[in-house]
């Protein structure tokens, strides 16, 4: 497999920057062509700092970084049925693939790198077959990166896109470093590659599968884990999920709590928990503890999942210095009706808040609002919960708990505020990294997109004398109001939700 270390190919190609600068060549038999650092440059991965194309397809990968983002030019797809041979012609006779390069105008299969499309939204807006009109596009995809695909490097497992030179806003990460209290509900990310480029680790030991990936239900995350992608005798299936590192020195209560949930329940299947002193099993000294785990339905039952089971305080006090609780699976067959299924969720160590801590110096505070200013920025809030704006491309809008004191809600930060840009006597609702609120078809929940003009973008804002709003999409004459049996905000025909509660920030 072609791997390269980006750091190492960005000092390559500077060096050899460097060396054409001063006019001197090497002159033996051993004297290599020079790199030529692509227009654009390289890019580290970054949301606003994609990599090409060109490194795409050299098999770059991040140190770091299980996923990234990628930028490049969409310019044709890739004929599976004809030797993988890249077509340039549209539309496209399969909808699973794209192929993407420096340029709109690029016909050298040379130079492109071929692009993954799951089933799913990604697939939906990206393939050429049912939009051959999105050839010449410039769209930055998010993936992996390092391995073939048809047999051409590129980018496989695509989550998220965004039209552009730039993906979708992410937050910076944050240098890992031992903590006193640890709380982990998933809920930030439903992307199993959030977690472990902030510290968490899903570690192979044995069996190649993949391992823990996220789920979600009812608007809730969990970590969960399987070898139904396994064969019957391909076992045992080994997996683990470890997090981020903990100092038992620093902390208070020294417990741990979570709770398991399970499916297609098998006897030589299980989770079991320990602590490590390495986010590596091998080398982790693993202890194990004594904790309630779920016992799974059995195949073919239903419900198909087991109820939520609390793992009851496991305590911790035995241990000193620098640990980390590891999930571990196993599985001695896999595939399907051979192993179970295990969710795991709520992971708290040291008795950590549940709910976020507002930092007064960090804090936002925003005021109840009566009426509304086309470029201010507010916050959505029902039953305290305010709405968080979308991280990928559809979706209900998740929420966090907040708490109102004398008509103020403070949060640690502005990226839950949506900017209401006027439309003539209407707006647009704009999210933190841009883009905007629309909708489409008969779904009652949000997309977004970078371009204000697309159809369904326009609503209308209507205070009530209750203090709440009501907010309207003119297309679909759908209005936004929070769910308590779904715990999001939605758009919906019917009144049967509360209506959000707007609150402006305050510079």
């Amino acid at each position: 497999m072609k791997r390269l270390n980006i750091k190492k190919y960005a000092l390559m190609a500077l060096t050899a920057m460097s060396v054409l600068t001063v006019g001197t060549s090497c002159k033996n038999d051993f004297e290599q062509p020079p790199i030529v650092i692509p227009e654009g440059g390289i890019g580290n991965g970054d949301w606003d700092n994609p990599l090409t194309a060109y490194q795409a397809q050299l098999g770059t990968e991040v140190e770091g970084k299980s996923t990234v983002w990628v930028t490049g030019y969409i310019v044709g797809w890739i004929d599976t049925s004809a030797g993988n041979k890249i077509m340039f012609t549209t539309p496209a006779e399969v909808d699973t693939n794209i192929a993407i390069a420096m340029t709109p105008d690029e016909t050298d299969p040379d130079n492109c790198a071929s692009v993954q499309l799951p089933s799913g939204a990604v697939r939906t807006a990206l393939n050429l077959a049912s939009h051959p009109d999105n050839q010449g596009k410039l769209v930055t995809i998010k993936g992996t990166t390092g391995d073939k695909y048809c047999g051409v490097y590129g980018v496989k497992s695509v989550s998220a896109y965004n039209w552009g030179d730039k993906g979708i806003y992410e937050e910076p990460i944050e240098p890992v470093v031992p903590v006193g209290q640890l709380y982990c509900n998933f809920d930030k990310s439903g992307e199993i590659g959030y977690y472990t480029d902030r510290g968490w680790t899903n570690a192979m030991e044995r069996g190649a599968l993949s391992g823990w990936y996220l789920r979600s239900f009812d608007n809730n995350n969990y970590a969960t884990v399987s070898a139904t992608n396994g064969t019957q005798f391909g076992g045992p299936y080994i997996n683990w999920l470890i997090t981020p590192p903990v100092d038992m020195d620093m902390m208070e209560t020294k417990t741990l709590t979570f709770r398991t949930q399970g499916a297609y329940g098998h006897d030589d299947s299980k989770l079991e928990v320990f602590v490590l002193t390495s986010n590596d099993p091998s080398k982790g000294n693993p202890v194990q503890l004594e904790a309630e785990i779920c016992t799974p339905n059995p195949d073919g039952a239903s419900p198909v999942y087991s109820d939520w089971k609390q793992s009851g305080t496991v305590d911790l006090s035995q241990f000193t210095g620098i640990i980390y609780i590891g999930f571990k699976y196993t599985a001695e067959k896999g595939g399907m009706g051979y192993c179970s299924t295990y969710c795991v969720d709520d992971i708290n160590i040291g008795d950590a808040p549940t709910e976020e801590v507002v930092d007064p110096s960090l804090a936002v505070t925003y005021r109840k609002a009566t009426s509304v200013t086309a470029g201010k920025e507010y916050i959505m809030v029902a039953a305290g919960k305010v709405a968080v704006p979308l991280s990928k491309n559809y979706g209900y809008l998740s929420v966090q708990d907040v708490t109102e004191e004398n008509g103020e809600i403070k949060v640690n930060n502005g990226d839950l505020s949506f900017t209401l840009v006027a439309d003539g006597a209407d707006f647009k609702i704009q999210q933190p990294d841009g883009r905007y609120l629309y909708l489409t078809g008969t779904y009652n929940s949000f997309n977004v997109s970078a371009e204000a003009s697309e159809a369904g973008t326009t609503f209308s804002v209507v205070p009530q004398s209750d203090g709440t709003f009501i907010i309207t999409n003119l297309l679909m004459n759908k209005t936004i109001q929070f769910s308590q049996s779904f715990n999001s905000f939605g758009c919906y025909s019917d009144k049967g939700g509360d209506y959000p509660t707007l609150y402006e920030k305050i510079d």
